[in-house]
C-alpha cells in the first residue's frame, strides 16, 4: 500500500532496498532523508513531471530497473543513510563443537547456540537440524544438515535467515544458502570449493561465522546414486567479532563459484 505522498516508483525502490539490505521499508526513512535519497526523489519527481519521460516511472517500478539502481547506490555510496541508521553490536566470541551422528531416517540431529552481546544479552540464535526435523521453527530445515541464524529480541525471534545473502535467489528460498549442507558436498570435486564444502565462512552484522565439517565418516551402505551414505561428522562453530562485516545479511562467499553439482 502506498504511503501518503509516495509514488509507485518510490514504493518499488523502498521494497527493493529492503530486499537488498534486509531492512524493512518502514525503517528506510534515514536513507530518504540523506543525500542519495533526496537525489533519487528529485529524479523521480523529474520523471513524473516530464511528459516525455513519464513512462519511465512505470519502468522504474520493474524488478530489474530498481534492483540495478539500488545496487548502483550501494556500490557508490554504501547506502550511507541506511548505514547510519544501524550499528551492529559487539558480540562475545562463541566456540562450539559437536559430534553429529547420522542415526538413520526420520531422526533429527539438532544443534543450538545463542550469540550474545558483551553484556550477556542473547541477540542471535544459531539453530541447526537435518531434513527430518518436523517441529516448529522459523524455517523448514532440509538437507543432511542445515544451520540458520536468526535475530533475537527478548522472546521474539525473527523469521529471516541471516546466513542467506541479499542476492536475487537466496532470500526467496529456505534451502539456497551456505548454511545448508548436503552429504555429497563433503566429498569428491566439491572439496575443491571449501567455502561450499568443509569450511564455510560467513561475514554478517559485525561477525565472522565459521562452520566447519570435519572427521567425516562414511557408511558401508550406499544411497540411491550408489555413493556411500554419511555416517557422522564433527560440527565446529566459531563466531568472532568482525567490525568490517557491515551487511545485514551474509556477504557473498569468497573464492571461485562451484559447479551446480556442488551448490546449491
Amino acid at each position: 500500500m502506498l504511503s501518503r505522498g509516495e509514488t509507485a516508483a518510490e514504493l518499488a525502490v523502498n521494497v527493493h532496498l529492503a530486499h537488498w539490505t534486509g531492512i524493512y521499508p518502514s525503517h528506510l526513512r534515514a536513507f530518504w532523508g540523506g543525500r542519495w535519497g533526496r537525489s533519487l526523489k528529485r529524479g523521480l519527481q523529474e520523471i513524473r513531471t516530464d511528459p516525455v519521460h513519464h513512462a519511465e516511472e512505470s519502468k522504474l517500478t520493474g524488478r530489474y530497473g530498481v534492483e540495478t539502481y539500488c545496487m548502483f547506490l550501494a556500490l557508490i555510496s554504501g547506502l550511507p543513510g541506511v548505514a547510519q541508521a544501524k550499528s551492529w553490536p559487539t558480540i562475545q566470541p562463541l566456540h562450539e563443537s559437536q559430534l553429529i551422528v547420522v542415526p538413520g531416517e526420520e531422526v533429527d540431529t539438532p544443534f543450538l547456540a545463542f550469540v550474545k552481546r558483551v553484556d550477556g544479552t542473547p541477540i542471535y540464535k544459531l539453530e541447526c537440524h537435518n531434513g527430518y526435523y518436523e517441529d516448529t521453527s522459523e524455517i523448514n530445515f532440509s538437507g543432511a544438515f542445515q544451520c540458520a541464524l536468526f535475530e533475537v529480541h527478548g522472546k521474539t525471534v525473527t523469521g529471516v535467515n541471516l546466513l542467506a545473502t541479499a542476492g536475487r535467489d537466496e532470500p526467496d528460498t529456505e534451502w539456497w544458502n551456505r548454511g545448508r549442507m548436503l552429504s555429497h558436498q563433503l566429498r569428491g570435486e566439491c572439496l575443491n570449493y571449501p567455502e561450499y564444502s568443509t569450511l564455510r565462512h560467513v561475514r554478517v552484522r559485525g561477525m565472522l561465522i565459521t562452520l566447519g565439517f570435519t572427521d567425516v565418516k562414511w557408511s558401508s551402505e550406499q544411497n540411491r546414486e550408489g555413493y556411500p551414505m554419511l555416517e557422522s561428522f564433527r560440527l565446529s562453530v566459531d563466531i568472532v567479532p568482525d567490525k568490517n562485516a557491515q551487511t545485514s545479511r551474509a556477504e557473498p562467499a569468497p573464492g571461485p563459484t562451484p559447479p551446480r553439482s556442488c551448490y546449491p
